[in-house]
């Protein structure tokens, strides 16, 4: 039998505890030590893992045993930690967006390849039966030629921000609601439809207590012909929702289920699945590190996902439609 994967935890406070509980289920894996700044979150984690408590990130690399890091961090930090990683030759995995800008994107994904480590970037709601159904359908081509796409994912979490808040800093997460929110729906829809060739966003404050750009809008052209927009706010109720219009058929997913309008009338609600995401996505990655291959969301996909944030954030501030070629090199 494969022993389980020995993972420290960077950060177990919050949503870390999303992907460390799906760690704990598993039998791929073993929660060695965590790390969290907030006493009170580190504390909680090792007694609901069982598992050591260190005082600092560095305590984590030093320690040989551990094989990989689990990163759920704030976007500023994710660079930093995920270098000081492969410098001490632990694989990584972090909670998207991979960084904040490209340019950090970049040197993660060059690093972790030069020392032959596994990156992988959390982006799990690509996992979600609705999607993977929908991709399957798009691949046999059932929809005919696929014309749009949109998605919005937005709530109001940006009412309760304050000042000393990180997401209410613009330079520690640009397009706040695009990056937090939105980036999900692009890796989605990147996963579905393929490679984006030019993008055009807006970006502005409308509703927030704080003064970040708290309403964002991409409007994209795909490789493949057709048009899409992702829309994401921090303000509003909360919506979760990608949809894909072909002349054959609309496919309209949510994060419970897929309605398929065909062209000639029909409605179809196809019985889905349940399907654990994160502990699909976890597993994926111990199974990457103990079989030698590629995880399914790489460092480059969580690279490609963020360019459609950074295209939006540089169309708006350059108010010009921006090349995505501009953006990838």
């Amino acid at each position: 039998m494969t022993e389980p994967l020995r993972i420290g935890a960077d950060g177990a406070g919050g949503y870390a505890r999303t992907p460390l509980d799906a760690a704990h289920r598993s039998h791929l894996l073993e929660i060695v030590s965590c790390y969290d700044p907030d006493d009170a979150a580190a504390s909680a984690a090792a007694e609901r893992y069982g598992c050591n408590r260190v005082s600092a990130f560095e305590d984590l690399l030093a320690d040989d045993s551990i094989e990989a890091i689990l990163s759920n961090t704030p976007n500023f930090v994710h660079l930093d930690h995920a270098l000081a990683a492969a410098e001490a030759g632990k694989h990584f995995y972090v909670a998207k967006p991979i960084a904040n800008y490209l340019a950090e994107a970049r040197q993660m994904v060059a690093r972790f390849r030069e020392r032959g480590l596994v990156l992988m970037v959390g982006h799990q709601t690509r996992r979600l039966p609705a999607f993977r159904r929908m991709r399957r359908l798009l691949e046999q081509g059932a929809a005919g030629t696929i014309l749009q796409a949109e998605a919005n994912f937005s709530h109001a979490g940006g009412l309760r921000l304050t000042a000393d808040k990180w997401r209410a800093d613009r330079e520690q997460c640009p397009a706040c609601p695009m990056m937090q929110l939105g980036v999900h729906c692009a890796d989605t829809l990147l996963y579905l439809l393929g490679p984006v060739s030019r993008i055009t966003g807006l970006i502005k404050h409308q509703a927030t207590p704080v003064d970040i750009d708290d309403v964002t809008a991409a409007l994209f052209e795909f490789d493949c012909g057709a048009l899409g927009y992702i829309g994401s706010n921090y303000a509003s109720p909360g919506v979760y929702f990608v949809n894909v219009y072909g002349t054959g058929a609309n496919l309209l997913g949510t994060r419970q289920s897929l309605t398929i309008r065909w062209a000639d009338g029909r409605t179809e609600q196809p019985e889905l699945p349940e399907t654990d995401v994160h502990l699909e996505e976890i597993e994926d990655f111990a199974g990457a590190i103990r079989e030698g291959r590629d995880p399914e969301v790489t460092g480059e996909a969580g690279l490609a996902a963020l360019a459609l944030v950074e295209g939006c954030v540089r169309s708006a501030g350059e108010r010009r439609t921006i090349e995505m070629a501009e953006l990838m090199g």
